[in-house]
């Protein structure tokens, strides 16, 4: 199968096409159809546990109530996810008196329903533990079967093309990036992404228009993706987010009657929105275990992936959690676990990645003189500026220090929740392996190039005065002439450097790229 990689280095004319595809939000969420309870009418009178004054009849069918008033039935729900709304809903074969209640988890907020005979459904959102209660309360007496536990679902299935009514102008930029001068390392910055859609007679207006795309749904926090194709045979993810429908405003533009502008969250906008307090009680005791119990939950899971195979930290220290306030939000929380050995982000592949701060695998571009698709290289630096010589533990006796210091530039190091010492000099010691010596970086402006993802290792020929390597036009992207370099800079080919920094604008892409040291 064709790459973009290959289209992109193979070809002097590219045909280069966006597309803008949007999951519109439900005005009323709707279960998924998966049901995840089992023995959903007790005739095989196993999963169950039921509490005092209640009993599973396997031959009728069904559980019985007597008398109930808070005791349940439960059953554990090996599927429930955490911080998730469900539907629950049993009928009600045989009824005299009181009402019933639902769980799920045993720190989730109980909801209640008027006892009587028929069909009851109750939303609930899950906290703590996995187990479905169902509890009698008010003396409740009387019979349940045809239990049902399904998940909700808020967006639509199918995405939708909106990209008529967008133009070249529709979107200024999408930039991600890590601070590589920065020893706290941490969150990958997504930027929000700023965009102009054509909405002529309101199409792109929100819900309340009668002539909306949104019409009968929520524009807010629907999700938007925009993806590149080469010669509509690859499609790369540049973006992929959330639109926030109170920057929304309508004006008037010299080429379209009239742009609805709006901006879209990138997730991590999810990540500031949810305290611990929300999360209930945490058991995990080290940074991966922590960091997935976190974020595998519905926050996060109903907009992106969480698999714990992608949650490996540099360091993973043993963290004391009572240093930390409930009040703290998750991406301040996260921001803390990964400081001084780990980068987190949700990629473009919509998996929630937490992980060393170390390279890709393995090199994924090699930009030489042919085919030459440097359009510029600039802003080189020789790491100095970036030098720590010295690390050492706030009221602490760890440290880590260079034998010959050459710039006398030191760092104090605070990361709440790290107390053991071992872990504080592994970690002091993982910053001064990358920070202790001098590391080259510059920027690299290339035709766009969505192939490339944020710690992807390539390499580059050298640095010099490029100007004409490609001719850029609407949809195509032609090969020039390279001018000689002047001045130039000379990097060894052999050298492998990390991409720390994208920025994508229409046509073009630029690098912020480091100099990768084992």
């Amino acid at each position: 199968m064709t790459t973009s990689k290959a289209l992109y280095f193979s070809k002097s004319t590219i045909r280069l096409r966006k597309k803008f595809s949007v999951l519109r939000r439900l005005a009323v969420p709707v279960v998924d159809g998966v049901e995840i309870a089992i023995d959903r009418d007790f005739s095989a009178g196993t999963g169950w546990t039921p509490g005092t004054g209640i009993t599973i009849v396997p031959t009728e069918s069904r559980a019985r109530f007597s008398y109930v008033s808070g005791t349940s039935l439960t059953q554990t729900v090996s599927a429930m996810v955490k911080s998730t709304w469900y539907r629950v809903q049993f009928d009600i074969l045989e009824y005299q008196q009181g009402d019933v209640q639902v769980q799920c988890g045993n720190e989730g907020t109980p909801a209640s329903a008027t006892g009587t005979m028929g069909h009851i459904s109750i939303d609930v959102c899950s906290k703590g533990n996995n187990v479905l209660y169902i509890t009698g309360i008010n003396a409740f007496t009387g019979t349940i079967s045809n239990v049902s536990l399904q998940k909700l679902v808020y967006y639509e299935n199918t995405w939708r093309d909106i990209t008529r009514y967008t133009t070249s102008n529709t979107i200024n930029g999408i930039n991600r990036s890590l601070d590589y001068k920065s020893w706290e390392f941490g969150e990958v910055k997504q930027d929000n992404a700023t965009l102009k859609l054509v909405n002529t007679y309101g199409e792109m207006s929100d819900e309340e228009n009668e002539d909306s795309f949104w019409r009968g749904y929520v524009r807010h926090y629907s999700k938007i993706k925009i993806e590149c194709a080469f010669d509509g045979q690859t499609t790369d993810v540049l973006f992929e987010g959330l639109l926030d429908d109170r920057s929304a405003y309508t004006q008037t533009e010299s080429t379209q009657a009239v742009v609805e502008n709006i901006t879209a969250y990138s997730y991590t906008k999810l990540m500031s929105d949810v305290t611990l307090a929300e999360l209930g009680t945490l058991s995990g005791t080290t940074i991966n275990a922590l960091v997935y119990e976190v974020m595998n939950r519905g926050y996060f899971t109903d907009y992106f992936t969480v698999d714990a195979n992608y949650i490996s930290a540099g360091q993973n220290a043993t963290i004391d959690l009572s240093e930390f306030d409930e009040g703290t939000k998750v991406l301040d929380f996260l921001k803390e676990l990964a400081k001084g050995h780990s980068v987190f982000y949700v990629d473009t592949d919509g998996i929630f990645k937490f992980k060393a701060v170390e390279p890709n695998t393995s090199v994924i571009a090699e930009f030489g003189s042919f085919p030459e698709r440097k359009l510029k290289v600039y802003e080189y630096r020789t790491g100095s500026e970036r030098v720590i010589e010295k690390f050492y533990w706030e009221n602490s006796t760890e440290k880590f220090e260079v034998p010959v210091p050459k710039f006398k530039t030191s760092q104090k190091v605070e990361i709440k929740g790290v107390t053991a010492t071992a872990d504080r000099q592994n970690i002091i010691n993982y910053l001064g392996n990358k920070y202790g010596t001098k590391r080259a970086s510059f920027k690299v402006d290339l035709p766009l190039c969505p192939f490339l993802k944020i710690m992807d290792r390539v390499r580059i020929e050298q640095v010099g005065a490029i100007d004409n390597a490609f001719v850029l036009n609407v949809s195509q992207l032609d090969v020039g002439v390279l001018e000689p370099p002047i001045g130039a800079v000379k990097i060894n080919p052999t050298v492998e450097f990390v991409v720390y920094g994208l920025k994508h604008t229409d046509t073009k892409t630029t690098l912020t790229l480091l100099e990768y040291k084992e």
